[in-house]
């Protein structure tokens, strides 16, 4: 799914909650977020494509797995997993773009103070 097609789809959804939640006027919401209010409603009644079905699979089999080896895999190894799993070979862009978007982040601040230090094995000093 490219990246402007996910930006497109925030701003649908965004109108689509604020509309439900606060009741306020689709026009006044899509004139806000730029797009049209005959685009939204063509949004609001489109079928889910093949893509976006293996996508929420793909996303909830990654979080399952992600969970299990308690946040230690990166893209890579849950590629390799799931593409055994799930009797699939994804191409990599596949795991990457959902793999951002779901926040897959490391949760214990001192992990991320150790993956900034930066150690070199020779002396830095210029004489």
């Amino acid at each position: 799914m490219l990246l402007s097609s996910i930006r497109q789809e925030n701003k649908y959804i965004a109108v689509k909650q604020l509309h439900d939640e606060q009741q306020l006027s689709i026009v006044l919401l899509c004139a806000i977020a730029g797009i049209s209010r005959s685009a939204y409603y063509k949004w609001t009644n489109r079928k889910e494509t093949k893509i976006e079905a293996e996508n929420k699979i793909l996303i909830k089999e990654m979080v399952k797995l992600y969970e299990k080896v308690d946040e230690t895999y990166g893209y890579r190894r849950l590629k390799r997993n799931l593409n055994k799993k799930l009797w699939k070979k994804f191409n990599h862009k596949r795991y990457i773009s959902p793999y951002e978007n779901c926040r897959f982040k490391i949760s214990n601040p001192q992990e991320k103070e150790a993956l900034r230090k930066v150690y070199s094995s020779t002396s830095q000093r210029i004489y």
